[in-house]
């Protein structure tokens, strides 16, 4: 079931946001959506989905071990960063992305 799972993030109806002016100095709940669907996205791409469950705990234990040279943390940190995102604010917006979702077996949930 596992290569099966997708993140509700990926059924946000958040209409684009219209950026010709700038990047806004703080982002809204329904445009953090649209930055956690673009993170997962940017993570699957670049380690396979069949590895997203992996990398996304990989990304989770770096943030806990504090590992900041962390590849996947550097890059995450880059685009959070990028949307003016403060660095205090960070782990917390990625922990609640990551936690509950990722690194559970959801099979033993599935009947058959």
């Amino acid at each position: 079931l596992d290569h099966f799972a997708i993140s509700v993030s990926f059924w946000s109806t958040t209409p684009p946001s219209d950026l010709s002016k700038g990047v806004p100095e703080t982002f809204s709940e329904h445009m953090l959506t649209r930055v956690r669907r673009n993170l997962e996205t940017m993570i699957a791409q670049q380690h396979g989905p069949e590895n997203h469950d992996s990398s996304m705990l990989g990304l989770r234990d770096a943030i806990l071990s504090k590992k900041e040279q962390d590849p996947v943390l550097q890059q995450v940190r880059g685009l959070l960063a990028a949307v003016r995102m403060p660095a205090e604010k960070q782990d917390v917006f990625l922990l609640e992305c990551i936690d509950g979702r990722f690194g559970v077996d959801w099979n033993r949930h599935v009947a058959g």
